[in-house]
């Protein structure tokens, strides 16, 4: 191939033309004058037009130098639009020792703002191809060109495929170019912009031989270090190209180890075979930059016509891809929230104009966010109008799969716009959910005990830049099916909108047998929800419905439960929260609290209706399935309200609860303060909850009264404190003529509530307390009572010490303590007692009945706790008249009840 015939040539053969109509001059009798000769020889030169435009200058002394101003070389026959180069000055610097000796050696040559303008027009013909004069390329002129330096200042170049209807360019060039002949080699290195990103380039070649390929490098650099660095060698020969290409991440200070950064560096590296007409990949390989890093490997090949229409076939493909490994903490976070459309829609600005490309992904094995997905797959048609995606599916964590299919991902109004059907199933959705939500794993998993759950989940899916909906959702979740749709906004302050139906749905499946979903101590996590609402400081805006047929929770079993709730930055809103029934309970909620400037303004009022409210606080998780002390209430009609209020130390949140459970009246007051220690907050709590007869607030306790109480009972708190710190408590209990008060603390969610404190017994006669506690009468129970204590958490249970006190003259002092599963063991000395009397607390049934010698013997589940007692009597009266010293007794309570006497003055006995 001669070098006149090859196209990479032209560049330099363009600028070659210019030169050389210039180096013409001195062959030419005057200047400005001759301009028309100069045209004519440049056009022997070059075979097209050739027009300078401006003066023609030569200067002899000092130095050699011609300069020429507008000088254009125009396209050939066939092509319009600019010309195929325009520059506004040209200036040659020449070596007076070579004029002398007869050769043109080049000093320098500087361009001032030339514009090159590359054009294959819609039948692929280029303006690029010169033909100069067959006598012209025969004479010595040209092979006495030595160009030390070529100096381009504020150039560009444009490339018009209008074949492909693709217009690109390069502007602000600046450059320094030199060659030894026009053979080469040639050298090129400058600088540029590409549509507004800075770039450096360098071109260099070998030496042209005849009959071989022309050899060359090039290799483009953008000034920004985070994009990646494109190079190609390879020679031309024939009108195609063959040889690699590559694209290498720049080396960046700290990028190899940029962890919380976007991409980890990756290299490819390719075979290119290229013509004018088709280009083809093959052997590409994808990896890390890093050589001692195998976990990314993609494979594979790709090929593409450059005709009218861009038809290409792309084909990759991994035995193991690891995105952990691959992406930043940013680029993962990016990932989650919704970066793959982000970067379809970068994709899609700069598709052509004529695509159709199909593309295959096949990945065994690809991993993120420490799991693995299996048997990823996506088959994709790429067009101009769009990119549809005709199957993409993976094999999730939690033995979960995701697929879409007839997806399409579109231009529409300026952005890209997925849309298609999903569909999910998951066998073990906790699991799915913990890979899919790392940082809400920890949360879930302390309560999510029992299924793992499974769902089935299809749905219409439409993802903008500015909003995801899942539409038409069906699914099946534990067998249980159900409707919704979802719609996330993105914007300055994104919102989600959550719509669920379902007939029934069985919490209880979720959490651990025999464990309550929700607990008296758990209740205290709403707090944490409270003050970003009521500060008007949600960052994401909510909006969630739920219509449920029926809800098991905490094995109460709901009918007709209806929620409407939003949250924003002005506050919240509770539109509808109904439960129709819940065992013959009904309860209504609503309000709406605004956040301003000063803190929270406004009211929620809820209501409770129920023949019977046990099943209601069981699925509250106030109470336990089994708990004695819920069958003491009865008809039930109370009334709730919740105000906020702005104040200058933080919002004041006040509430109420006022009502009946028969046969008690409720009248309950308090306060939430401190709001941004969330679950933390200080709440106060003060009222009365009092009974016409007494007997029903033994049974709260959960303690049933042998006899009815002889008026009305009452009692009086006070709570003050915080789940961390624990709650200072007042608490007195008035009943049966009898007053029990307790001044300390309770933490709720401990064991015993860790109480702590000092607690005391008044009563002028004991008696009637006592037989309704069902305490065996002997030797006449009542009389007064004095009796101080302290009690405090220790091991799981509860220490009582420091007991001192007095009942109808018997003194008691002593210690005790109820270890974790209730069980007292006590040590007690006392005053004067009698046998009979011991007999009757351990052997005869706590019914508070007289005892005499016709009473029958206990039955094991007759009797208040279990426990063993140790009494240490000052004398002890025997049935006879005898009194008994220095005698300890040991009282066995239980299914197995025991007495025994110690008496070490009498061995005897």
């Amino acid at each position: 191939m001669s070098v006149w015939k090859s196209p990479v040539f032209y560049f330099g053969l363009l600028l070659l033309a210019l030169i050389s109509v210039l180096l013409a001059a001195p062959y030419v009798v005057s200047w400005n004058g001759y301009k028309d000769n100069l045209e004519a020889y440049g056009r022997r030169l070059t075979g097209r037009n050739v027009e300078i435009g401006g003066d023609v200058e030569i200067r002899l002394f000092p130095w050699p130098r011609l300069t020429a101003q507008r000088v254009a070389i125009g396209n050939p026959e066939g092509f319009d639009g600019a010309p195929l180069i325009h520059s506004e000055v040209v200036t040659l610097s020449l070596q007076l020792g070579g004029l002398l000796n007869g050769a043109l050696n080049v000093d320098s040559v500087e361009l001032q703002e030339p514009q090159v303008t590359l054009i294959r027009n819609g039948d692929g013909a280029v303006n690029w191809m010169l033909s100069s004069d067959e006598d012209l390329r025969r004479s010595t002129l040209l092979s006495n060109v030595r160009l030390d330096q070529i100096h381009f200042s504020n150039a560009a170049i444009r490339f018009d495929d209008r074949k492909q209807g693709i217009v690109t360019d390069l502007s602000t060039i600046d450059a320094d170019m030199s060659a030894a002949a026009i053979e080469g080699p040639w050298r090129l290195k400058g600088t540029g912009n590409w549509r507004e990103m800075p770039m450096a380039f360098t071109f260099s070649s070998s030496a042209y031989e005849k009959g071989g390929p022309f050899k060359f490098g090039l290799r483009v650099t953008p000034g920004d270090t985070v994009l990646p660095g494109f190079s190609i060698d390879g020679g031309w020969q024939d009108g195609a190209f063959d040889g690699d290409v590559s694209v290498t991440p720049q080396a960046a200070d700290g990028q190899k180890s940029s962890v919380e950064g976007g991409f980890r560096p990756l290299a490819m590296k390719a075979k290119l075979k290229a013509s004018t007409a088709r280009a083809d990949l093959s052997e590409i390989r994808i990896a890390p930059a890093d050589a001692q890093d195998s976990s990314t490997l993609i494979e594979g090949s790709a090929g593409v016509d450059l005709g009218n229409v861009m038809r290409g076939d792309i084909k990759l493909k991994s035995p193991r891809a690891n995105l952990d490994m691959l992406l930043g903490a940013e680029s993962l976070a990016t990932w989650r929230s919704g970066g793959l459309l982000a970067l379809g829609h970068s994709l899609m600005r700069h598709l052509p104009q004529k695509l159709d490309t199909r593309f295959a992904l096949d990945l065994t094995v690809l991993t993120a966010g420490g799991e693995t997905m299996n048997d990823v797959r996506l088959a994709a048609h790429i067009t101009a109008d769009g990119i549809r995606i005709e199957k993409a599916r993976a094999s999730l964590p939690g033995r979960s799969a995701v697929q879409l299919v007839d997806g399409m991902v579109l231009r529409k109004d300026g952005a890209a716009e997925l849309a298609g059907q999903l569909a999910f199933e998951s066998s073990d959705l906790r699991a799915f959910a913990g890979w899919a939500l790392p940082q809400r794993k920890a949360g879930f998993e302390s309560w999510w005990k029992g299924s793992r759950g499974r769902l089935k989940l299809k749905s219409g899916v439409s993802w903008t830049q500015s909003q995801l909906t899942l539409q038409n959702v069906e699914y099946e979740l534990e067998s249980l099916p159900g409707q919704g749709e979802l719609t996330l906004r993105q914007g300055q302050v994104p919102s989600l909108d959550i719509n669920v139906r379902t007939p029934a749905r069985d919490l209880d499946s979720f959490f651990a047998v025999g464990s309550a979903a929700v607990s008296g101590s758990r209740a205290f996590d709403v707090l944490g929800f409270l003050d970003p609402v009521l500060r008007g400081a949600e960052t994401l805006e909510k909006h969630i419905t739920l219509d449920a047929g029926a809800v098991t929770l905490n094995g109460v079993r709901t009918q007709d439960v209806a929620l409407d709730v939003a949250t924003s930055q002005s506050g919240f809103e509770i539109k509808a929260f109904d439960i129709g029934s819940v065992g013959g309970a009904r309860l209504k909620a609503e309000g709406l609290v605004l956040s301003g400037a000063d803190g929270p303004s406004g009211d929620v009022t809820a209501s409770l209706v129920a023949n019977d409210p046990s099943g209601f606080l069981r699925l509250a998780g106030l109470s336990a399935s089994k708990a004695t002390w819920i069958r003491a209430l009865g008809q039930t009609d109370v009334a709730f309200k919740f105000n906020g209020r702005p104040d200058p130390n933080g919002p004041v949140l006040t509430y109420t609860l006022n009502g009946t459970s028969a046969p008690f009246t409720l009248a309950l007051a308090g306060g939430i303060t401190e709001l941004e220690r969330g679950s933390d907050a200080r709440i106060t709590l003060d009222g009365t909850v009092t009974a016409p007869d007494a007997a029903r607030l033994l049974a709260v306790a959960g303690v049933t009264a042998k006899v009815q109480g002889a008026g009305a009972g009452k009692v009086t708190l006070g709570f003050s404190g915080a789940r961390g710190v624990g709650f200072a408590s007042k608490l007195v209990a008035e009943a049966y003529g009898a007053r029990l008060s307790f001044d300390g603390s309770l933490k709720p969610q401990e064991p015993y509530a860790a109480i702590s404190g000092a607690a005391s017994l008044f009563a002028d006669d004991v008696g009637s307390l006592l037989r309704a506690m069902g305490v065996p009468q002997a030797d006449g129970a009542g009389g007064a009572l004095r009796l101080a204590f302290k009690v405090v958490p220790e091991d799981g249970g509860l220490a009582i010490s420091d007991v001192v006190g007095d009942h109808a003259g018997l003194a008691l002092a002593g210690e005790g303590k109820f270890d974790r599963d209730g069980k007292l063991a006590a040590d007690f000395n006392t005053g004067d007692t009698s046998l009979l009397r011991l007999l009757a607390l351990t052997f005869a049934p706590w019914d508070g009945d007289e005892v005499d010698l016709g009473t029958a013997f206990a039955r094991p589940e007759n009797l208040l706790f279990d426990g063993e007692i140790w009494l240490r009597p000052r004398t002890l009266a025997m049935p006879f008249g005898d009194e008994l010293k220095e005698t300890a007794i040991g009282i066995t309570l239980g299914k197995t009840r025991r007495l025994s006497l110690l008496a070490p003055t009498m061995p005897e006995l």
